[in-house]
């Protein structure tokens, strides 16, 4: 086998085989830079390879294959401590003749296998996909997938047995996956999002590609969709480490009946169905087959039965999820890779990963990690799924954040490392945003709002901070809430908030509530109020339950309300607000209960214990004339006061640029 190696290299000795930028390699170069690790490498039978070189890598790949030596793919990026365990564990295995690779799995359901593979089974799985797509030595595969993955050293291994081009594309560069030269393009669906964006975009011109093959995970029907009205040929895969890259495979097509499906059996595999699961086995005509994982003594696999579910169907082989990450919430079974399905039908939505977590009443209850370019509001997102799924599928909780990077291994989102950020159970709808290895930030709206009015704070914010955002009782997702009382209410709320550690953030009534918690809660680091009083004296609290129990007489219908709204907004500390959010007439009964224990009339006055206070953080507007004096009277006693010029009652409404500069500059000092 390693003689074939070397006449290929010396019979493709002057064309091209790397694309690096401005360099191009020839055959006969990588060959000579293969054969120039001999002098450090000679004395090892067994060649760890973790150099984030590409070419470093691709050159000591061959001279291992060469000169007959076990070569270990290795992520340069794996903790040291990762690393030497990993190492321990392949110098412990009894590696015999036929044994040229160990690659490691991602790792994305716990931790990485080490698979073993002979050469002979490269070259077949490369001929395989060639036979498949009728690559020629005039082809160029573009190749942004890690060389360490199965997925990436393949496409190398394609390229040099058709004695055709590999083409380096750089992810932190779009433009390299443009490249003039580049027929064929292996992509994951972020990758294909971040490419469809920048074509729809006019970032740039639609590429000549032959194909796109995809694989990874299952991409969205409505990203398939915008891909194709581009008109840009794709091909679904089925592939793992185990089964050398590809084995089923769509052909290259715009029909989106097979592009649901992962097509057909691919040459020199032999599959079936078993009991519902993809099974693989060895025969002596379909020898791809890995020989068996590290630690497992010497027997060489014959039958491989994966976790992945699947069932024929008239276009193909359709992928239903892996049986291992199925769970029961409640009795019923749930795939998390259906709700996946699901939330990236959303246009907003870029990826998803939806994992289970501990819950009282259904043991196990899914929740969802979003990646989104803004953030979406959580009740829309629940609505959006309730169209295509049983309700008891809906997730829980929602995480968003502009990137989900921090939940993969390798080019695959890990189940396993996001079960490392999932909440706690808890009564209040709350919602989520950011990195949750972020410092966290509770954030509570006002009276008659919701937790939705700070997205376009949440958008400038989430990238330092894990935002929760509460809705209040009686409000929003909590409109069914209600207590008995202000202090019973607060300690729900504690028990409630999920962190360690936090920032605190009210608006209006949400600052009294962030007030309140000050009081009892010393997990509080930072507390930011806008636009708040402390309380009243218990001489008007009666005259205020008055007022409270008549305010919303008379609203029957929505124009009532739209005409009550009209008014209040009149009120003298909302001079000048415009473009409030519009509120419907479901929202008032909730609006009317929480009034028995939320009033201002109903908490302690605050105002009685200033010296008991912890420091605040106080940001008004310079045309609220109440609030204004409450943040005088609290600068007189050390609290920062923070005026915002131009804006009354709703500053960050109205003023938010100046109040977001405001906002952080409290959050750091």
């Amino acid at each position: 086998m390693s003689r074939e190696i070397v006449s290929l290299f010396e019979k493709q000795a002057n064309e091209i085989f790397i694309i690096s930028g401005d360099a191009s390699y020839t055959y006969d170069d990588i060959y000579q830079l293969s054969l120039a690790h001999h002098e450090t490498q000679k004395h090892n039978s067994i060649i760890y390879n973790d150099h984030s070189d590409p070419i470093d890598f691709i050159t000591l790949l061959f001279y291992t294959l060469i000169h007959s030596k076990v070569h270990i793919a290795l992520d340069s990026n794996l903790p040291e401590k990762t690393k030497e365990l990993l190492i321990e564990e392949v110098e412990k295995e009894p590696f015999n003749d036929h044994d040229d690779l160990v690659i490691f799995t991602s790792g994305s359901s716990g931790k990485p296998k080490g698979v073993i593979h002979s050469l002979e089974s490269i070259i077949l799985s490369s001929k395989s996909t060639i036979s498949h797509y009728s690559i020629d030595h005039s082809d160029a595969w573009g190749l942004s997938l890690p060389l360490f993955h199965i997925g990436g050293m393949m496409i190398v291994f394609r390229m040099f047995f058709t004695g055709a081009k590999v083409v380096l594309a750089k992810n932190n560069d779009l433009s390299t996956f443009f490249h003039p030269e580049i027929t064929f393009l292996s992509l994951v669906h972020t990758q294909l999002l971040r490419l469809v964006e920048s074509i729809e975009q006019g970032k740039f011109k639609r590429p000549n590609f032959k194909g796109i093959i995809l694989g990874g995970a299952k991409t969205s029907e409505s990203l398939l969709e915008r891909a194709i009205q581009l008109d840009l040929s794709l091909s679904n895969s089925y592939g793992s480490s185990e089964l050398c890259a590809q084995a089923i495979a769509t052909p290259l097509t715009q029909d989106l009946n097979i592009l649901r499906t992962v097509g057909s059996v691919m040459p020199y595999r032999q599959i079936s169905i078993n009991e519902g699961h993809l099974q693989f086995e060895r025969t002596a005509d379909n020898q791809i087959l890995f020989h068996r994982y590290l630690g497992d003594g010497p027997k060489n696999i014959k039958i491989f039965q994966t976790t992945d579910l699947a069932r024929m169907s008239e276009y193909g082989i359709e992928i239903l999820g892996r049986s291992d990450h199925i769970f029961q919430s409640g009795g019923e079974n749930i795939n998390p890779q259906e709700i996946e399905m699901a939330l990236n039908q959303n246009k907003e939505i870029k990826d998803s990963l939806v994992c289970s977590f501990s819950h009282d009443q259904f043991d196990l209850a899914p929740m969802a990690f979003i990646e989104v370019n803004q953030p979406l509001d959580q009740q829309t997102l629940r609505d959006h799924l309730k169209h295509t799924l049983s309700t008891y599928k809906v997730p829980k909780y929602f995480i968003q954040d502009k990137t989900l990077s921090y939940l993969k291994k390798g080019i695959k989102k890990s189940r396993a490392l996001a079960s490392n950020f999932t909440m706690k159970q808890n009564s209040y709808h709350f919602s989520f945003y950011g990195n949750a290895k972020n410092p966290a930030l509770v954030m509570i709206h006002g009276f008659m709002g919701q937790s939705s009015d700070f997205l376009n704070i949440v958008n400038h914010m989430m990238q330092n901070y894990f935002i929760c955002l509460i809705d209040l009782p009686g409000h929003g997702q909590n409109s069914h809430k209600t207590f008995k009382s202000w202090d019973i209410f607060l300690a729900d709320l504690k028990s409630q908030i999920p962190f360690e550690k936090y920032n605190l953030f009210g608006y209006s009534l949400g600052g009294r509530v962030a007030i309140g918690l000050s009081y009892i809660d010393d997990r509080i680091n930072k507390i930011i109020i806008e636009s708040s009083n402390l309380g009243i004296y218990d001489h008007e609290k009666e005259k205020r339950r008055e007022f409270d129990q008549t305010l919303f007489d008379g609203i029957q219908t929505q124009a009532d309300l739209d005409s009550f709204l009209e008014h209040w907004y009149s009120m003298e500390i909302f001079k000048g607000i415009t473009n409030t959010p519009k509120k419907s007439i479901h929202s008032l009964n909730g609006w009317k209960q929480c009034l028995n224990f939320l009033s201002v009339a109903e908490q302690p006055n605050y105002w009685d214990s200033l010296r008991a206070l912890k420091p605040l953080h106080y940001i008004y507007g310079s045309d609220d004339l109440k609030y204004a004096r409450f943040a005088l009277r609290l600068g007189l006693v050390g609290h920062k006061i923070y005026k915002i010029e131009g804006a009354s009652h709703n500053v960050h409404h109205m003023k938010e640029d100046e109040f977001l500069k405001s906002f952080k500059r409290a959050l750091t000092l």
